[in-house]
């Protein structure tokens, strides 16, 4: 009842009941040189803003490794792409996830994408190829287990009925879903478009932020565009988002990125 006051005991209770946000692999540092955890909030929108190759998709995609990785045998991650394809998306994960294997002198995503060609050519050794052979077995393994990679056209809507598809799917196989992402938001369009492309991107937040937060009750990480206007990382800020100043209302936290090795 609304109108009846809370009692202490009703809301230690709920705390107890709501979902804890995902601990990542990130750190970030206040003025103090403490070290604090980039947790992304359980129930919401999580916003990860960068201009066009500064890395927007690489982030999601090694956050969804991070959670994939560390999943419990019953949680699965979902991955919707709306930019590249479902081999692409695995094999930068894979080249992500074994980075840590200098293949070849030259990009390690080229050269996996080489190598599955049948070209050995540009492989440093054969001690480098059996230990990527050994991650990419372990990769495998945890992405067929807890990773689902959608690429479908799908709008906001048909986004939100997949999810809700999936889950009962789930729910009967014994699992859950731990977070949903989505590379990006401005590429998702609404049933009945309105011709107006901002008030079309807001109608997509507000749908996905409502879905989030008041029925699935899930994170959910999207990636998102962000105009040239800003010249450098101090120039950032939540109203370059392309095409929809106000996209971040809708979000829990916003991550915004600059990869200052990146030359135009």
């Amino acid at each position: 009842d609304d109108y009846t006051p809370l009692t202490l005991v009703q809301v230690i209770e709920e705390e107890r009941a709501e979902p804890d946000g995902l601990e990542t692999q990130y750190y970030v540092k206040d003025r103090d040189n403490n070290y604090y955890n980039v947790e992304i909030p359980a129930k919401q929108l999580t916003l990860i803003g960068a201009q066009t190759s500064h890395g927007k998709s690489r982030l999601l995609e090694n956050l969804a490794i991070h959670f994939v990785e560390h999943s419990k045998n019953d949680e699965v991650v979902l991955y919707y792409t709306f930019e590249e394809s479902r081999n692409m998306v695995f094999e930068e994960m894979l080249s992500l996830f074994t980075s840590n294997v200098p293949l070849s002198m030259g990009r390690n995503i080229d050269t996996i994408r080489k190598y599955y060609k049948g070209n050995r050519n540009y492989i440093n050794s054969k001690a480098d190829l059996n230990e990527f052979n050994k991650k990419a077995d372990l990769f495998d393994k945890y992405q067929q287990k807890h990773l689902r990679i959608i690429n479908k056209p799908y709008s906001v809507e048909e986004i939100i009925d997949n999810i809700k598809f999936l889950s009962g799917k789930f729910a009967a196989e014994g699992k859950t879903i731990k977070a949903v992402f989505i590379d990006y938001v401005q590429l998702i369009r609404r049933l009945e478009e309105t011709g107006n492309v901002k008030a079309d991107i807001c109608y997509v937040m507000r749908k996905l932020q409502d879905f989030a937060v008041m029925k699935a009750k899930l994170p959910i990480i999207l990636a998102a565009q962000l105009n040239r206007s800003a010249g450098s990382p101090l120039d950032l800020h939540n109203q370059n988002m392309a095409d929809a100043s106000d996209i971040e209302h809708n979000a829990g936290m916003v991550i915004l990125e600059w990869n200052s090795s990146f030359r135009p």
